[in-house]
């Protein structure tokens, strides 16, 4: 039966179920909504090798909805017989032979806010066959034996297979294990289990039949990794052979190969990898590019759910090395790759010569091909067509710039703060929520009616907020006053007391009344007391002996009762109420100002926001929305920053949450400062060098690779400011954690045992990039230490400090090992295909992933581990300065995400693909996660793109920005509002249309609208 959960008698939970068998729709349930009653569902199985139970949202984009297949079961067919098996693979050989030190059971230990150390790191021995061809099994200073396989992929095992040598005796009690990976796990996280199963012996061969139902997560999964462990014995062990087998189904396929060569004698290779060729032993065939090749393959059919185990060919050609895919060859028929000239078909079926297929990639045509054939994006058409409704929802949050004394306030005027200096001046993250709020509650109002915007369409943090019943209207003013003069001796920011301010005019209809509350409330067991004033107009609100608010009203219209925790108000003509927050210690009474002080404390506000900002980029752009964003997205990144005794900046990452990441607190930082504001820049980066820790790294708790980022952005601040003054207050410091980054990735400048560099050869260890806890050689994080090291060497050797060259020289040779890595990387995976026929090499954001990294995670990281292939992905090379924007390397990749990635269902919204395809031009360009993390408004710059850079720049704009108080979201009507990291991006994004460096020289409106003209 198929059928919705009930979910608490709502109705509005709906689902579409559906069924296929090997591909084919076979049950489609229409809309079914809660309440309805189930469908029954029979489906004829004869001959299926697969069958998929599905269900989906039923187009209203909410993915939370509940099913049930109730009581799914498969009922046996009296008349079946049972089916051949078909040719088998065995996978050993694509795995590396290793051995463990049997008493060590458990992976690395190291957190995400620590390095690896050499043992960890490489915990294995590797372990190869003698010229003989007898391995030997390692001992251990326990007395046992181990050896074992290590895949880059997770198998389902079926069969291990010890061979033995002639003559030997086959050991006793050979315990099997297998390594068993949490959720975010990896080859180094993780710990060595009993593998249950059954073993038998058959002549001098060992068999092993693993019982993966008594282990359910590895059931759907395998494991990366398998070993053996032999007891103590007087002689060494000894084996011809180790041979393993997995699940996966497999079946015989030709296929051809043509290349287009200038000379027919050039040579080029393949080798099958996840296969074999039906008939040789040996996997790699070398042949004449000048005459077609066909090889006849024994290849793996995976099940869709799961693409680990797929048969690649891996090609190496003079002009490249990649891989194909057999899968995509026998689907599409066809798989042709122009940069190398090469095409391999399904023999079964005609297929045309490689020119024909040259010509016809063509005439085709790629996204990015057919955004330049359009007029360019506009803000105003991105905002019609990608803004989400929901995006108005969220909070907003004021303060003074920098200010530890914040005021969030929702979208309809309730507002929320912190009263106690030992919490709010804790300024390394949350502590806990604002304790004490204040709600607004007018009579007879229609929620419908609600209307928030900055004060006069501008862009200062005063808030307008609009409330209307049928029989009246209330404005709402709100926002965060300076109340004492500047201190000389701090900085332009700091102000020792400052006022938050709610003022309201109400403008009830004629002969009638509008009656509100005030509401006050804790969080605490401390009591909220209303009392009336010496002013009988003027209540004062206390939590517990704080005096955290004045109420004052107009004394003439308004008639105000204090019950409890409560304030009642009733208004019989247009009246002012004004309820003042003295955000300080120890404020008393005496400090409420009347009520016509709420007009010059709005001057107050704008004079001390307009004195900050002028030190900075002026602007004044034909753009109306966008002349207001920029400044006030400025403003933002002030507002959820904190201080510490205006010395530091903290740069919080968000208004309400996360605290000062030091990774991506880096984005905020260098936003501000390509927007100039140096003081903000320089505190900032002040705020993380503080916190080096003595082995010369960064972490406020999030992750180490923030040490990379934060080198990258400082080396940049040193560039565009020229302050080398001040890094010559710091230069000591930030040689040593470039030290640290230097003697760190030595941790992998190893050989192999034919004297090879290995392929992670002086990459730094393997770390965690974000929230997943995946460890791995990951190209975003070697990447942003690359730069760091480079740039910071190259602001160290601007002040003459000694050793710069060397840490500038080591950069370099960083970069190289960088991108071997990153081409042995792309080397291993399937090519993809674009829109217009290519097919083009793939870009994995990790070394060691012979896929794309959902394939080998799915599901994983709350079922976005697929967005570490784009957002975090290797696309950030270019950027970063490791890969050139004009290679060709950075096309494909580029290239690939805006045909593909960009269209893919999103995380919360934009789900469905085949609306994103629909709307192509607005709704692609953007990454579907987390939009401002892929910096590819930056790689379109570098590739001097305009039309592409523009609908980039403002299709992820509109999807993630609030246009009520012009703050950025972190996703799509989700994670934190006013996320500091994103509007970081765009500050930078919108200097690079307006303002851009190029060596020694300055570009001028590079990328503006051609209709600003």
């Amino acid at each position: 039966y198929a059928g919705v959960q009930w979910q608490g008698g709502t109705g509005t939970g709906s689902v579409i179920m559906t069924a296929t068998v090997d591909g084919q729709k076979v049950f489609d349930s229409g809309i079914l909504r809660e309440g309805a009653d189930p469908v029954p569902v029979r489906i004829p199985l004869k001959g299926a090798q697969e069958l998929r139970l599905e269900v989906s949202d039923a187009g209203d984009g909410i993915t939370c909805d509940v099913a049930n297949w109730a009581a799914p079961r498969l009922v046996p067919d009296p008349q079946a017989a049972r089916k051949t098996s078909g040719p088998a693979v065995d996978i050993a050989p694509f795995a590396r032979m290793l051995a463990w030190d049997p008493a060590r059971t458990e992976g690395t230990r190291t957190s995400r806010l620590e390095t690896m150390s050499v043992e960890d790191l490489y915990p294995e021995t590797p372990v190869t066959a003698g010229p003989d061809g007898t391995i030997r099994v390692p001992v251990f200073p326990d007395g046992r034996s181990c050896v074992g396989l290590e895949w880059l992929e997770r198998r389902r095992l079926a069969r291990l297979a010890l061979v033995f040598p002639d003559g030997v005796a086959l050991p006793r009690d050979i315990a099997v294990e297998y390594w068993r990976m949490p959720e975010a796990g990896s080859r180094w996280q993780g710990t060595w289990n009993t593998l249950p199963g059954q073993a038998e012996q058959d002549g001098q061969t060992w068999l092993f039949y693993p019982d993966w139902t008594a282990i359910p997560e590895g059931t759907p999964y395998g494991t990366l990794k398998v070993r053996f462990i032999f007891p103590p014995a007087e002689l060494a062990v000894s084996l011809r052979k180790i041979r393993a087998f997995s699940r996966c189904r497999y079946e015989e396929a030709v296929l051809r190969v043509q290349a287009e060569t200038t000379d027919p004698d050039d040579s080029g290779t393949v080798e099958v990898y996840n296969g074999a060729l039906a008939e040789s032993s040996v996997p790699v065939r070398t042949w004449r590019l000048g005459e077609p090749l066909d090889l006849r393959l024994i290849h793996a059919v995976p099940p869709s759910w799961q693409q680990v185990e797929q048969t690649v060919l891996r090609f190496r050609l003079p002009q490249d090395a990649f891989g194909v895919a057999v899968r995509d060859v026998l689907e599409q028929g066809a798989v042709y790759v122009p940069h190398a000239g090469l095409l391999v078909t399904d023999a079964s079926r005609p297929s045309p010569a490689p020119d024909t297929f040259r010509d016809q990639m063509k005439k085709g045509k790629t996204i990015l091909d057919r955004v330049r054939e359009q007029p360019e994006q506009t803000l105003d058409q991105a905002m019609s067509k990608t803004s989400l409704p929901g995006l108005v929802t969220a909070p907003t949050m004021l303060s003074l710039a920098c200010d530890n004394r914040k005021f969030v306030v929702s979208r309809q005027g309730d507002i929320s703060f912190e009263d106690d200096p030992a919490v709010y001046n804790q300024v390394s993250g949350v502590v806990r929520e604002p304790v004490c709020r204040v709600e607004v509650r007018p009579e007879g109002e229609n929620p419908n009616m609600l209307r928030r915007k900055l004060e006069n369409d501008s862009w200062y943090p005063i808030l307008h907020i609009e409330r209307n019943g049928e029989h009246f209207r209330m404005e709402n003013r709100i926002f965060v006053a300076p109340y004492a003069p500047a201190d000389p001796e701090k900085t332009v920011w700091w102000r020792d007391w400052v006022m938050g301010v709610s003022a309201y005019t109400l403008h009830p209809d004629p002969d009638t009344t509008l009656n509100l509350t005030l509401n006050f409330s804790s969080k605490t067991d401390d009591l909220i007391t209303i009392s009336r004033d010496s002013d009988p107009h003027v209540m004062l609100v206390r939590h517990a002996r704080r005096l955290i608010a004045g109420v004052v009203a107009d004394p003439e219209r308004i008639r105000m009762e204090a019950d409890q925790n409560t304030l009642r108000i009733a208004a019989r003509d247009r009246a002012r109420i004004v309820v003042f927050f003295p955000a300080w210690e120890h404020a008393e009474p005496a400090v409420i100002p009347d009520l016509d002080a709420a007009e010059a404390l709005l001057q107050d506000t704008r004079s001390y926001w307009d004195a900050l900002l002028s030190g900075g980029a002026q602007f004044d752009l034909p753009d109306p929305l966008l002349n207001r964003l920029i400044p006030a997205s400025i403003v933002h990144c002030y507002l959820a920053a904190r201080n510490d005794n205006g010395r530091t900046v903290a740069p919080w990452i968000a208004s309400m949450a996360y605290g000062p990441l030091e990774s991506e607190a880096h984005s905020v930082i260098r936003g501000m400062m390509h927007m100039g504001q140096d003081d903000f820049a320089r505190r900032g980066l002040e705020y993380f060098i503080d916190r080096y820790n003595e082995q010369g790294f960064l972490t406020t708790g999030y992750t180490v690779l923030g040490t990379g980022w934060h080198l990258w952005t400082l080396g940049e601040y040193v560039r565009l400011s020229q302050n080398r003054s001040w890094l010559s207050n710091h230069a000591d410091a930030v040689a040593k954690v470039c030290r640290w980054v230097m003697s760190e990735r030595r941790k992998t400048m190893r050989t192999d045992a034919s004297g090879e560099r290995v392929p992670e050869y002086g990459l730094m260890p393997p770390g965690v990039l974000a929230d997943w806890n995946v460890f791995a050689y990951y190209f975003y994080l070697n990447g942003n230490y690359c730069a760091g090291l480079r740039d910071a060497g190259e602001a160290l050797k601007a002040i003459g400090y000694p050793g710069a060259e060397e840490i500038i020289a080591d950069a370099e040779s960083f970069r190289q090992d960088i991108l071997r890595a990153y081409d042995i990387a792309r080397s291993r995976t399937p090519v993809v295909r674009l829109e217009n026929g290519a097919w083009v090499p793939y870009y994995p954001c990790q070394l060691l992933s012979p896929l794309p990294i959902e394939f080998l995670y799915g599901g994983e990281d709350m079922g976005r581990s697929w967005c570490y292939d784009v957002e975090l992905g290797s696309h950030h090379l270019a950027p970063m300065g490791i890969l050139p924007a004009e290679d060709q390397r950075t096309d494909w990749i580029i290239q690939h995400m805006e045909d593909v990635q960009f269209f893919r269902p999103g995380w919360f919204q934009f789900t469905d693909e085949a609306a994103n395809r629909a709307d192509w031009f607005n709704r692609g360009g953007f990454a579907k996660v987390q939009p401002y993390y892929a910096r590819t408004v930056e790689l379109h710059a570098l590739r001097d793109d305009p039309k592409p850079f523009l609908r980039s720049y403002f299709n992820a704009l509109a999807s993630l920005l609030n246009p009520e108080d012009l703050s950025i979201w972190e996703h799509f009507v989700a994670g934190a509002y006013n996320k500091t990291h994103e509007t970081g991006y765009f500050l930078h994004q919108s200097r690079l249309m307006l303002a851009q460096e190029r060596n020694r020289e300055l570009w001028l409106a590079p990328f503006i609208p051609s209709a600003w003209l």
